[in-house]
């Protein structure tokens, strides 16, 4: 909560400005009185709170490729209801069919009215043109050019916002993630494919043609194996975990055996699960995703010196041991001593990152409210609309 007093000296705005802003957010139902504050003399301060029922959002998460998650929160960008689907078919018209009948199921779970959804959040793994909601290259779906936003909101009637899923999912480490966040960090996925977001004054970072913190095509040797993007030796055709399991596969091949069996995992969780109970092949390759996670973000540190790098992502079973390989390899290579001293950090979302970042991408345009530098007054009160 906070009052109109706090607020004007926080955005740097006159009394009669907020006082403006405030009675319009108040008559369409997103912010409200709440109480009045401590005052050492004259009138308490009357203290307003965000309504978090007055709209709600619905976030997709499709950075898995074979399975689609989506949810539905509100202004608090709280999760209230959610659902899963399995991705048979990667066509755009399939892709979308599958969105549409995820949303149709939550808004009837949720029995709210549909004009209270206030638009669709789409993270995706690729890369996005934000502006026009446009997949512009997908190498793992081998898209190209694909207006996916404007294909989901024509089918579903609701405001659709697209983004790359790594971009996504730091936008919604910066505004809910519990850890201690600077205004800059960089945040790392680790999934099928491996992604990055570059977050500098709280805003992400998309470079001069949107492809920036395209993090899992750093290439980490040149000889390596072919990447879908073209290059060769990408860390995410190394770390991945569709490298990953390919290379479980190749073991297993060889006479190794896996979690007891000569059956190669066919998902990533089976990989974790089996690494969890300290299975000799499932850690190693653990060791190996780590190892090379660790090299790449050792490049990070040595080239933009951030203080924090938050990973997240698929692998929350293991993420604790992930962590520390990735710290060693990572505090054995920077090139300096104050270098050491880069926190390399789980996001505390968990596996929720991606889809509360998806979330986050209607909440923000929604309220068209810049950053606040002040991180705990975000979920109190939107006060630029």
């Amino acid at each position: 909560m906070v009052s109109r007093v706090d607020l004007a000296r926080e955005l740097n705005l006159t009394p009669a400005a907020i006082t403006l802003i405030t009675s319009e957010l108040i008559e369409e139902g997103y912010i409200r009185e709440y109480g009045s504050g401590n005052s050492h003399r004259g009138r308490k301060p009357v203290l307003l709170e965000l309504n978090s029922t007055a709209g709600y959002a619905i976030g997709v998460d499709l950075h898995q490729l074979n399975c689609l998650r989506a949810v539905i929160v509100d202004l608090n960008c709280d999760l209230l209801w959610r659902t899963e689907r399995e991705i048979k078919d990667n066509q755009p018209e399939s892709i979308v069919a599958d969105v549409v009948c995820a949303i149709d199921q939550l808004v009837s779970q949720s029995s709210l009215q549909r004009d209270q959804i206030l638009g669709v959040g789409i993270s995706f793994p690729g890369i996005v043109d934000y502006t026009t909601g446009t997949v512009i290259r997908s190498a793992n779906l081998n898209w190209d050019n694909i207006s996916l936003s404007k294909l989901i909101q024509d089918a579903s009637g609701l405001p659709t916002y697209l983004d790359n899923e790594a971009n996504a999912a730091g936008l919604g480490v910066y505004l809910y993630d519990h850890i201690e966040t600077q205004q800059d960090f960089v945040y790392i996925s680790v999934g099928p494919g491996i992604g990055g977001s570059l977050i500098i004054d709280g805003k992400v970072y998309r470079g001069n043609q949107g492809s920036a913190g395209e993090f899992g095509h750093i290439i980490i040797d040149a000889n390596g194996p072919l990447c879908r993007c073209g290059a060769r030796g990408c860390l995410e055709v190394l770390a991945g975990e569709n490298a990953i399991l390919r290379w479980i596969q190749s073991e297993v091949s060889k006479g190794r055996t896996f979690n007891g069996g000569a059956v190669a995992p066919r998902r990533a969780s089976e990989l974790y699960r089996a690494a969890k109970m300290d299975d000799p092949l499932a850690c190693e390759a653990v060791g190996k995703m780590a190892f090379y996670l660790g090299i790449g973000i050792t490049n990070l540190i040595n080239l933009i010196n951030p203080e924090t790098v938050i990973i997240g992502g698929s692998p929350w079973l293991i993420m604790d041991d992930l962590l520390s390989e990735v710290r060693k390899v990572a505090y054995q290579n920077v090139v300096s001593q104050k270098a050491r001293e880069t926190q390399i950090v789980a996001s505390s979302l968990g596996p929720d990152t991606a889809i509360i970042g998806a979330a986050t991408l209607v909440l923000e345009e929604i309220f068209q409210a810049p950053i606040l530098y002040n991180r705990s007054k975000i979920n109190t009160v939107a006060a630029s609309h």
